[in-house]
């Protein structure tokens, strides 16, 4: 296991190595990933600057919150109560506001056993920053395992009241090639998102068979008529209702490598960078449409009072991905 720290406008990096093939490079800003290195390559889509990382409109590689996704005219209902928060997407709130969490410094600490290193990112947010009810604490653990090319996200939040959360990540995967239609993607689900034509969860449908990955299939094959379908999205950009399973809910494959993740949480949005800037993407040139697959685990948002969380309920929840050649 190899260890480097390095220190840019006060924001800290640590990449780990586990000298099996996989190398992480995190960041302090959003307890986010700058980085993910896979056999030497980049497997991860994120901007390549460090200034144009923290700035990202993509929110590249960033831990969201406090609620991941977007929330209608950025207003919220809490024990009768309305909280306005900050309106970052028009009129709505996307992935908690302009001054949210992934654009929050962490404190880190690193701990270490036989089998793990673990990344430890922690951060207190007061009460209603961005407009939220209540103070929470929220702890964000990346454990990389020293024998496979595994690592976990685990994430604990506590509230000091009632409040809604729903953490994710926001990585943007891209397994070489020229973009990621040829990639190949199965999700274990039956159900996706009931979309507005501003992108808001309404409910959950039937998947339909431009949506349906239940087998392997190209992302490419059916994007122009998702992009039909919901014209705003450019693309995929939806959350599929995971099933549970002791199995990966979501495989993708290109070029000979293979990742697969799973989840407790019950919804992953699949976002296919149907809108683009003009940046330098770390290993890849200029950004560009289809460029990369954001893979979002989360908790499916239309059921609002599933997200809040108080002083003897914290949020608690864990994703894990694994690395390796077929």
């Amino acid at each position: 296991m190899e260890l480097k720290k390095e220190t840019y406008h006060n924001h800290t990096f640590y990449r780990v190595n586990n000298k099996r093939g996989l190398e992480i490079t995190f960041c302090s800003l959003g307890a986010s990933i700058y980085s993910i290195k896979y056999r030497n390559h980049y497997v991860t889509y994120h901007e390549e600057d460090y200034d144009k990382f923290f700035n990202s409109l993509k929110f590249s590689g960033k831990t969201l919150g406090r609620v991941a996704g977007r929330i209608k005219d950025a207003v919220i209902k809490v024990n009768n109560k309305y909280y306005h928060l900050e309106k970052n997407e028009k009129n709505n709130t996307l992935h908690g506001g302009k001054h949210s969490l992934s654009f929050k410094d962490f404190e880190v600490s690193l701990s270490e056993n036989e089998e793990l290193i673990n990344v430890v990112f922690k951060y207190t947010s007061p009460k209603l920053e961005c407009g939220f009810p209540g103070e929470v604490r929220v702890i964000v653990v990346y454990s990389i395992s020293k024998k496979e090319n595994k690592f976990s996200i685990h994430y604990h939040v506590n509230a000091s009241e009632l409040t809604p959360i729903s953490l994710a990540p926001h990585i943007y995967w891209r397994l070489l090639d020229q973009d990621i239609l040829s990639h190949r993607l199965k999700i274990n689900a039956n159900y996706i998102s009931k979309l507005d034509k501003q992108l808001i969860i309404l409910g959950k449908e039937k998947v339909k068979k431009i949506y349906d990955f239940s087998k392997e299939k190209r992302i490419g094959q059916d994007i122009k008529e998702a992009i039909l379908d919901n014209p705003s999205a450019n693309g995929y950009d939806c959350g599929f209702i995971l099933n549970e399973s002791n199995e990966p809910q979501i495989v993708i494959k290109n070029a000979g490598i293979k990742l697969s993740v799973k989840t407790d949480m019950n919804m992953a949005l699949i976002y296919t960078n149907g809108h683009f800037g003009k940046d330098k993407m770390l290993g890849y040139g200029l950004d560009k449409q289809y460029g990369g697959v954001a893979i979002e685990p989360q908790m499916y948002p239309a059921n609002f009072k599933d997200l809040l969380i108080d002083k003897d309920h914290p949020f608690d929840h864990y994703i894990s991905f694994h690395l390796e050649d077929y």
